[in-house]
Order: C-alpha cells, then structure tokens, then sequence
C-alpha cells in the first residue's frame, strides 16, 4: 500500500493506511499493529474524556508518522502522550511546562515537543500558534545517560561475562544440545547471539537467503549473514544490511535450522519453491505453520509477518538459565543469560583487546561511536590469577567436569581395549568411552568431555601441576592475562576431578572403618 495522504477530516476516518512495515491500520481503530513487535493501544484517547480537537490532533499526527518512522519510535511516542494526557487534557503553555518540569522520563518532553510541531506542520488543528512558537524557543535538557550502566558498574548479573562463565555456557550449550535437552532453534539462537552480539529485533529479522558463502582468495570458505540493521531512522524493513563474518561452527548449526525451517514448511506444502523457501525467516513465529495456503503464504512471506517477535527469541535464550543451570564463579548463583549480555561481552573483549570506540561501534552495528565508548573506557580485569587454592574453591562452581568418575579399567566402557587409555606418557589416568576419531590434545583436553572417564586411583595431580606451571609460563612470557587463561576451564576440570576422588576415598575409607 502507498503512502496516504491525509486531509485530516472526518472523511479520514475508516481510511486504511500502512505504516513503514507494510502493517495496515484503520485511523479510528484503537489497535495500531504497527509490525511484528510493536502494537499500540490508542483507546486511552477515548477513556481520558479529551476534546475532539486534541483527540483528533494526537490520532492524525500519529497516522502520518506511523508512515514514516519505525515502530519502536511511535510506541516511544505513545508512552509520552500518554503521560501527559493523563495529567493534562489540552496542548497549551501553561499545563505543557508545568508538565515537562516533573516529568516522569527527562526523554518525554524533547518527544512530546517534536511531535506537536511535527504536526503543527501538517496543518492539523489542535494547538495554538503561540504555545508553538514558545515551544519553539524552548530547549528541554533530556540528561539522557549515553552509556551502558551494567557495563560501566561491572554488573556482575547483567553486564559481560566472565571468560570462565562464557566458557561453560558454549560447553554446555552443546553438551545440552547433543544430548537433547535443549532444542535447535534455542541452540541456534544462543549460538548466534554469543558469536555476533546482535540485538534481538535484527536476529528476527534475517531471512534463510541472508546466510551466505563465498571464497577468500586462498580458497577458503568464508561463511557470512547479511544482518539486517535496525534504529536507523526512517528506514523500512530490511532496507539496511551490515555484512557479519560467523565461524564454521555457527555456520553448521544455522544451516541445521534452516533445514528444519524448510522441512517443516515442506511437509504442509510440498511444490514452495526454493526461491520463497529462502525468504522465510531463520527463526520463523508459528504463524507459519497455521497459513491455510500457499497463496497466503506468498503474500506474507516477503514481510516481517512470519518472523518471531524479537521478545521470543530473547526468552529463548533467557530460558538457557535454567536449561544450562551454569553456576557463576562469580556470584555463587545460576548464571544469568540474556542476548544483551553476549553483546557487552563482545564489546567488553573488544576494549580489552585494544580496539577504539569507531571499531567497537562497528562490531556491535552502532550508527556512532559515542555509546560504543563505554567500553573503552571500563575494561577491568575480570580474569583472576588462578593459583591451586583459587582453583579448589572455583572448581565446584565452574562444573567443567562432565565425564563419569570409575574406579578403574574393569568399569570403561571400552574396558576390553587398551586403545581406549588415557595417560600424560608416564602413567594412565583414564579411559575415552567414544567410539569415534578424537582430535583433541590429550591428556589436558579429556578433563572437560563427558566421553572421559578418569580413574578413582589415578594421578591426576600431576596433570594439575603441569597446568598450572604453564599457565605461571604463558603470564610470565606474555603478561596477557587474557592469553594466559586459555586453560582455565581445564585447571578447574583437573581439580573437580581430583576433588571427586578425594570425596569416594574419604567415603570408601568411613564405610571399612563401620
């Protein structure tokens, strides 16, 4: 639909109009769906008893905006009319700065003031000339924080993670995800927010065709996703792309749920041609298995109307809390996941690894710089030196160990053959129950799979101390802190399985002694 004029009469009232995302309204409905996220609700127009020229003002402003700006814009718009309408029924100088000085939000009235002259210009009735002028000459102090608080407090809950917490959450994400208990499309996600740092309304937005493949002048893949960017004014959906490199690993998985997607589709109707299959969504809403037929699914397939709602991918990935149950080294408590942590992660690692603000506004896909350099300017050290006694006390909480303690050999799954030892070239410290090819360095790298069986009786001390020599080796040469904490996860995988052997000695020793 194209863009309406309107001439802002009663003739306007049952007018259909479409709002940037393609999203019809009907002006004097109370129901604005404006795209797959955002709704508004415009009854309280109604409820608050306002005169026909104020009411009308506020719906015909509201109804050419909707066809020029974003959703989240309009809703930000709602909320502030709202706010003021609920106090004061009429647009004029003294009840306007009466408000605008206690205003709930600082934002409210620098909105509030760009809408009324926004559709003072249009030539809608419902303001007076002169409040417009003051308005005009009136500058309202937003004291808008342009920084990320979790951030710059180091907020252990809501700010970055830790590299030990971010190393458990890819372990265990895959570990829960080969075992079943998380599903693909939670898998996937996850994944994706991790390695990209992308806000949950651009993750929503990316259609299968956005994933693509190419060559780098040697020959080697390079996997990408064309992400589609957001907050940047007056744009429609999917008009803007930000190229974003992703790794093999993320690349594999996707593909895995782009085969699901399509599958899934295929099995309702068999003929979709390969063409409008890669115009479905990564992460589809569940509207698309409900579509009655084909034809209604080629008129809605190039919108944003099958795609999830941003807030479902968010509880997507917040729902890993208590599906990984990671314990915080740092809190004692259940590791708090959100897309919105990734992202800090990521510029958090950036600053620490030398980047500026222009860069990490880039990585992150900020339109400027200024927010981005928050990050540049906390990059406290949140790796601790880890000695033997950090790594006692540490070790229960990180659960790096997943494998299953056995007494010895006699228990292995592959206990018939000897290829299935483990050891460090002086002595044996346990059996591998995998079947398959390991390229993994062991013995170090065996601590922290769950195909790993150490023995009760083995010693694993002697891995410990080689551990934790090289790690003092790396400081020393490196003083990179980051560098040197590479192996972290598998100092605490080491000393939790030491502890566990401690624990059914002491326990095997109290039941002789009964």
């Amino acid at each position: 639909m194209k863009q309406v004029v309107l001439d802002f009469t009663s003739s306007q009232k049952s007018k259909a109009i479409a709002a940037l995302s393609g999203y019809e309204v009907k002006i004097y409905e109370d129901i604005w769906v404006l795209d797959k996220d955002v709704t508004v609700n415009l009854s309280f127009l109604s409820e608050l008893h306002l005169d026909n020229l104020t009411h009308d003002f506020v719906r015909f402003t509201l109804a050419d905006r909707i066809q020029k700006y974003m959703a989240g814009t309009i809703k930000g718009e709602c909320i502030a009319i709202k706010d003021y309408l609920s106090e004061f029924n009429s647009f004029n100088n003294a009840y306007f700065f009466k408000w605008a000085s206690s205003s709930k939000s600082s934002q409210y009235p620098n909105i509030l003031k760009s809408f009324v002259l926004y559709g003072f210009h249009l030539g809608i009735h419902g303001v007076d000339k002169c409040f417009v002028e003051d308005l005009k000459e009136y500058s309202f102090s937003s004291n808008r924080r342009m920084t990320l608080i979790p951030v710059e407090d180091n907020d252990v809950i809501n700010g970055p993670f830790s590299d030990l917490e971010l190393e458990n959450i890819m372990a265990r994400s895959l570990e829960c995800y080969t075992k079943g208990t998380v599903p693909l499309e939670q898998y996937a996600a996850l994944l994706f927010f991790a390695q990209t740092g992308r806000r949950g309304i651009q993750a929503s937005d990316i259609k299968i065709k956005d994933l693509q493949e190419s060559k780098s002048k040697d020959g080697i893949p390079v996997y990408y996703i064309n992400v589609p960017r957001r907050k940047q004014r007056g744009q429609k959906f999917r008009e803007i792309f930000n190229k974003t490199v992703i790794d093999q690993d993320l690349w594999i998985v996707l593909q895995l749920q782009i085969s699901q997607v399509r599958q899934s589709l295929l099995k309702k109707f068999k003929n979709v041609s390969d063409g409008n299959l890669n115009k479905l969504a990564l992460f589809p809403s569940s509207k698309l298995y409900k579509i009655p037929d084909e034809r209604t699914l080629i008129n809605q397939i190039d919108g944003d109307f099958l795609h999830a709602q941003s807030a479902y991918l968010s509880r997507l990935v917040s729902n890993c809390t208590q599906a990984l149950a990671i314990t915080s080294e740092r809190t004692g408590e259940l590791l708090n996941i959100t897309p919105k942590r990734f992202r800090h992660t990521i510029g958090t690692n950036s600053a620490r690894e030398g980047y500026g603000a222009r860069v990490i506004a880039e990585i992150l896909d900020h339109t400027t710089d200024v927010v981005a350099g928050t990050y540049t300017k906390n990059t406290p050290d949140i790796v601790e030196r880890l000695d033997r006694a950090l790594a006692i006390q540490l070790a229960p909480l990180a659960q790096a160990f997943s494998g299953v303690l056995i007494r010895d050999e006699s228990e292995a799954t592959r206990g018939d053959d000897p290829a299935s030892r483990v050891n460090n070239g002086k002595s044996n410290l346990g059996s591998c129950g995998s079947y398959g090819f390991c390229s993994a360095s062991a013995p170090v790298a065996c601590y922290t799979c769950q195909q790993f069986q150490p023995w009760l009786h083995a010693p694993h001390e002697d891995v410990l101390n080689y551990l934790l020599e090289e790690r003092d080796r790396i400081q020393a040469v490196t003083g990179d802190n980051r560098i040197t904490s590479v192996n972290d996860r598998l100092i605490l995988a080491v000393t939790e399985v030491i502890q566990r052997c401690e624990e059914k000695n002491t326990f095997d020793c109290e039941r002789e002694s009964v």
